[in-house]
């Protein structure tokens, strides 16, 4: 997917919006015409009403479908081609072509999941004060649950760099049942504990889901053999991780690791 396309199909969804409420207000006209001509009678509503459950539960699923045939196509930029410098070139073309325009009906939610993807994408491409000035300062409720899910990742990868895992910790605790689920988080946190066998039980107990999942995994599994003065079992997971992470920054760690072996 290139940038167009994605702001195409980001002008799509508010098309598709004003089609889903005129489908819908055309069922509720129809419920109501149907209640002057039987006299206001009450079975036949019931009958209507019934009858509308359908349409709505296939126009629910239709609005997903939707959403996802725009957001899986950026997401596979970096969770499969690896391109970081990419994913955050669309992701920033969608987050300025949306900025000063009006969002309508699906638009609303996606822009707002979007301005945390682009947090993420600032973060990983080692703009870390952009990420951090945009956090804070875009149009994100600071009550909301993105909110709380792009503070928590930043305050997290800032405490791991610290290698304060007292810190690392206390966040994770604190952070949205979301991020507390997430492998790699939990996976850090043990490294940072010094709990090297529980965190390659972590790891073992999570599916591979992708290629960036891949790299990440094996470079964890590097990381702990390194700290338990195991470099000849880490050398293969760096050479992995070096010669598939294509811009990935979990490459250029493993590069200088590798360097040391």
């Amino acid at each position: 997917m290139q940038k167009e396309e994605a702001i195409k199909a980001y002008d799509n969804l508010a098309r598709f919006g004003k089609t889903a409420f005129l489908g819908i207000a055309t069922l509720l006209a129809t419920v109501i015409l149907v209640a002057i001509l039987t006299g206001g009678r009450i079975e036949w509503l019931y009958i209507c009403m019934i009858g509308c459950v359908p349409a709505i539960i296939v126009g629910e699923i239709d609005m997903n479908l939707k959403v996802k045939s725009l957001t899986s196509p950026i997401t596979d930029i970096l969770v499969e081609e690896l391109d970081k410098e990419k994913h955050l070139e669309i992701v920033e073309g969608l987050i300025l072509h949306g900025k000063d325009s009006k969002r309508i009906w699906l638009q609303k939610p996606f822009y707002l999941t979007l301005q945390l993807v682009y947090v993420n994408a600032l973060y990983l491409n080692n703009k870390k004060e952009e990420a951090e000035n945009y956090l804070e300062k875009s149009d994100m409720d600071k009550k909301s649950q993105e909110y709380a899910i792009g503070r928590a990742c930043i305050d997290l990868r800032n405490a791991y760099e610290l290698g304060n895992a007292e810190k690392y910790t206390e966040i994770l605790s604190n952070a949205p049942k979301t991020v507390q689920r997430m492998e790699n988080y939990i996976c850090v946190g043990l490294i940072l504990q010094g709990k090297y066998d529980e965190a390659i039980e972590v790891l073992n107990s999570y599916p591979i889901k992708s290629k960036q999942a891949e790299i990440q995994h094996r470079f964890y599994l590097a990381q702990i053999y390194l700290k338990k003065g195991m470099p000849i079992e880490a050398k293969p997971y760096l050479e992995y991780v070096i010669n598939n992470g294509k811009t990935l920054p979990e490459k250029f760690v493993a590069e200088e690791l590798y360097k040391e072996l």
